[in-house]
């Protein structure tokens, strides 16, 4: 095949060049999977190398209409359940004595968490952030009553 100003050797992971390909070829590889954008191009006219990424329409084409894909973030769906899992712990960390210190610090870590997996998307971070925040509430309530309790009763004496 005669080197075209489009066609292009495809150099592979073993550093090898295959072809000259033209762009219909190239496009039918990207669609198969073959080539990806960052696979490595040379020019068989200018020698020039560059990724199959930058070379106009090839994957334009392919991907016309298509919404790109956003993996799961895994590590937001971990937060977002440690903060559910945090807050029910606190929840029965507080009916110990001396538990609603603690509760308040694991809620507050919770609330952490949560807030951290909403940022990145997450709806449950989000309600995991919104229970630790009420278990806290929760925490401080019985503090001050209790508190204020406390010192009532003392006044009786």
């Amino acid at each position: 095949m005669q080197p075209t100003e489009s066609a292009y050797y495809v150099i592979g992971d073993d550093g090898n060049k295959y072809g000259p390909a033209d762009l219909n070829d190239l496009s039918a590889w990207a669609r198969e999977g073959r080539i990806h954008p960052h696979t490595w191009l040379e020019s068989a006219i200018t020698h020039q190398r560059l990724t199959a990424g930058q070379v106009p329409g090839l994957f334009a084409a392919y991907h016309t209409g298509q919404q790109a894909f956003q993996p799961q973030n895994y590590t937001a769906q971990n937060q977002a359940l440690t903060a559910f899992l945090l807050g029910g712990f606190s929840l029965f960390a507080c009916c110990a004595p001396f538990g609603i210190y603690l509760s308040i610090v694991v809620a507050g870590i919770g609330f952490y968490l949560g807030a951290k997996s909403g940022r990145a998307g997450n709806m449950a971070g989000s309600v995991g952030a919104v229970f630790c925040g009420l278990v806290i509430a929760l925490d401080l309530t019985i503090l001050v009553v209790g508190f204020n309790l406390l010192q009532y009763v003392n006044g009786l004496r």
